[in-house]
């Protein structure tokens, strides 16, 4: 699986277990681009957008990637978010977003939020003063945890006060009073703690890990051929327990094999599409624009900053309350 931690060279080897090691070690990229799924940091504006990220209890790590906070004045920055293969819970302390998607409808996204998969490009504005504590999940986290079905909730993000089988009102209440970022994220970790009880397994758990293993280059016949499950079963796993296909979370983990390829000054774009599996540039084109709404070369000329900038980004990790007050 893909986490999304990034290592900083003074964390113990007590603080870094073997599981938080592996997400290290083969995720410095994802942030780069994903989440609100994505807060930027631009060096050419006075706006200013701070984010940090928080590791999961060790009995959370088969469903949550990570935690998140961002804050800061990105009031007017709209950002662009494009697929990532995550779902995440957001909840609003300070002003509220935009949300705009592909298809140019617009809406102001509620307090608590659980934003789906997404398959193209989305936009999000800040309307003040943000505020942000997230959840970014496995590829088959909520399932697992709530059992609901990640297809309802492609391509939008929910109201969880909407949404069946949750207390949500109460859970807003404590979150709004909460002194600080981090209480809410404790408060997050208990809610989901308590959810595990009825946690279930997940099939498509097997498949996803060797789609990430194989970097998306692997097709559907393929995978049947591994794991003795028709392609047709296989899709309907993926839409219930993923939220997209099968065919569409490999196309989304490839692309996001050439984009850290990208950004690596060592490989030109003929290279990356190479090493990516693509049939050539003209498929390659085509796919980054599908995801990204732009061509390769616009779309790094334009976010080139904001890429470096994620790459050397403090993580705090959530067990160690030394090394939150370092970063706060």
């Amino acid at each position: 699986d893909t986490g999304c931690s990034a290592g900083v060279d003074d964390f113990s080897e007590q603080a870094m277990n073997k599981e938080t090691k592996h997400a290290v070690s083969i995720s410095r990229f994802i942030i780069i681009i994903f989440s609100i799924r994505n807060i930027l940091t631009s060096s050419c504006s006075n706006q200013e957008m701070k984010y940090r990220e928080f590791s999961p209890d060790a009995l959370l790590q088969p469903y949550i990637e990570c935690y998140w906070i961002a804050e800061g004045d990105g009031e007017g920055l709209t950002q662009k978010i494009v697929p990532d293969g995550f779902t995440e819970l957001i909840f609003h302390y300070g002003d509220l977003y935009r949300f705009r998607n592909f298809k140019g409808e617009e809406k102001i996204q509620s307090r608590i939020i659980l934003a789906g998969q997404i398959t193209q490009p989305v936009y999000l504005t800040p309307l003040g003063q943000s505020g942000v504590v997230g959840i970014k999940f496995k590829p088959t986290g909520i399932w697992k945890l709530v059992g609901w079905n990640m297809y309802a909730f492609t391509d939008d993000a929910a109201d969880l006060a909407e949404l069946p089988h949750i207390d949500s009102k109460a859970l807003i209440e404590q979150l709004t009073s909460s002194a600080s970022a981090e209480a809410r994220i404790q408060l997050l970790e208990h809610w989901l703690l308590d959810q595990l009880p009825s946690a279930r397994a997940a099939v498509a758990d097997d498949l996803v890990h060797e789609i990430n293993v194989l970097q998306g280059t692997v097709s559907m016949a393929e995978l049947n051929k591994a794991f003795s499950i028709p392609v047709r079963k296989m899709e309907r796993l993926f839409n219930e327990q993923v939220g997209i296909s099968a065919k569409r979370y490999a196309r989304i983990v490839r692309f996001r094999h050439v984009f850290q390829l990208l950004q690596k000054e060592r490989w030109s774009k003929a290279e990356a599409t190479y090493l990516a599996g693509y049939f050539d540039q003209a498929h390659f084109n085509k796919e980054f624009r599908t995801f990204s709404g732009e061509d390769p070369g616009t779309y790094f000329a334009q976010h080139h900053e904001f890429a470096n900038f994620f790459l050397n980004r403090p993580v705090v990790f959530l067990q160690d309350p030394a090394k939150d007050s370092d970063h706060l």
